[in-house]
């Protein structure tokens, strides 16, 4: 039944605007780095066999566009890009899914998922236990739950009273 549930606790502190923007100009370094590499032929050959859309032409394109990111998060631009682009920067990096709020807060995956499924992709974003079981309850949100959902949901809660959880 229906999409997942992600939890997620907040990082705390939360990221300054300059640790997202080194953090992405980081990634988007290593990115250029390896498309250089792919472009000299300095990758691995089995890798290159794989993936036989990588020619010069693919490095180039996507050096290329590498490079403008950085120059444009480098020179401050594109702040929702920027913050976006940091999510999938922590995970390359780190191998952390990381989620932004709709408040801009930052926030990483825990052990808990699919505590609960919910039909569709709902846009909603739960930020306690009375709303989570609230939410769950309700019989026009269409919520599969479990004999053990009510359990995890308090551990969860108790453990990350600052937590998210949204649908994916």
């Amino acid at each position: 039944m229906g999409c997942h549930t992600y939890f997620y606790e907040k990082i705390e502190p939360q990221p300054t605007k300059e640790e997202i923007k080194d953090l992405v100009a980081a990634a988007l370094i290593k990115n250029i780095e390896f498309w250089q590499k792919m472009i000299h032929g300095d990758i691995d050959s089995k890798l290159m066999d794989a993936y036989p859309e990588w020619t010069i032409e693919y490095g180039s394109y996507y050096r290329a566009i590498d490079k403008r990111r950085l120059r444009m998060i480098n020179a401050g631009h594109c702040v929702e890009a920027t913050y976006n682009k940091y999510c999938e920067s922590y995970y390359s990096l780190f191998g952390k899914l990381t989620h932004k709020s709709k408040a801009n807060k930052f926030y990483i995956e825990t052990v808990y998922s699919d505590v609960f499924r919910k039909g569709g992709y709902p846009d909603i974003e739960l930020t306690s236990l009375k709303e989570t079981l609230d939410y769950i309850n309700n019989p026009e949100n269409y919520c599969q739950t479990y004999e053990w959902t009510n359990k995890r949901l308090e551990e969860f809660w108790n453990k990350h009273p600052n937590g998210l959880i949204c649908f994916g």
